[in-house]
């Protein structure tokens, strides 16, 4: 692989990394697990992104096949991560946060170059980067983000396609 593009896929896993970070920070899951020790955690209760965006629908997605995804899991945050075999490499990202209120996602939207996203979820934005989805239920929200076939840059339509999978199997009511 040539040094540039590995250097384009570190810095994109270091966004998806980071966010996931900051987006977890938001999050107050008003429960604590001193003491008990098998209590559940918040990340129990939020799904497997790598469930909801399968291995097949990534590739599919991506135009090409992609290696196993790469997982993490933070206290509030799950994510999901497949990279495609070729080069350019390129990625299909997911990270679902549980708790996600209005004020989370209001912070998201509030960047400079978010741009409201219209039907799906409660409520979508843009942010040239990350489709960030805060779902019907109104306690997730979905970050999807993922380049178009041929480009290594995000693409909202294809950060869609990534979305909308996942919701159809999370909140099928976030679909419109």
């Amino acid at each position: 692989m040539k040094p540039r593009n590995l250097v384009s896929v570190f810095a994109a896993l270091f966004v998806v990394v980071l966010f996931a970070v900051l987006v977890s920070a938001c999050g107050d899951s008003g429960t604590t697990t001193q003491g008990a020790s098998n209590a559940a955690t918040p990340a129990d209760s939020i799904p497997d992104p790598c469930t909801l965006l399968t291995k097949e629908e990534a590739a599919a997605i991506l135009g090409e096949p992609v290696n196993e995804p790469n997982r993490s899991i933070e206290e509030t945050s799950k994510s999901c991560v497949y990279i495609t075999m070729g080069t350019p490499q390129r990625m299909a990202t997911v990270l679902i946060t549980r708790p996600c209120s209005m004020a989370d996602y209001a912070n998201y939207a509030e960047d400079p170059n978010a741009m409201m996203v219209e039907g799906i979820g409660m409520h979508a934005s843009w942010n040239q980067k990350n489709l960030l989805v805060h779902t019907a239920s109104g306690d997730t929200c979905v970050t999807a983000s993922s380049p178009a076939p041929g480009s290594t840059e995000p693409s909202l339509e294809q950060s869609k396609q990534v979305a909308t999978k996942v919701l159809e199997q999370l909140d099928p009511d976030s679909i419109m």
